[in-house]
């Protein structure tokens, strides 16, 4: 019985601690959308409105999961992707 509540101790502290690589990935789309947007608006080149759109499908695949987490969540995350 102790064993088992070792077990499972260990195992919240550790998926508490470890960085969360699909929400590093959400992240990492977020910003490279948030240069295209600026981008897309000083010129209206169509190679870039087509890698904005690119970007923004892949944005919102790996960010889907994440949509309803708290704020508090989500800083918590980015915090850990930061590191």
């Amino acid at each position: 019985m102790r064993y088992m509540i070792l077990f499972f101790l260990s195992l919240i502290f550790f998926s508490c601690s470890t960085k969360d690589e699909a929400f590093c990935k959400c992240l990492e789309y977020s910003k490279k959308l948030d240069s295209l947007s600026i981008d897309v608006q000083k010129n209206k080149n169509k190679k870039i409105i087509k890698e904005f759109q690119l970007v923004k499908n892949k944005k919102l695949k790996h960010c889907f999961p994440f949509k309803t987490l708290s704020g508090k969540e989500l800083l918590e995350k980015k915090e850990s992707c930061l590191k």
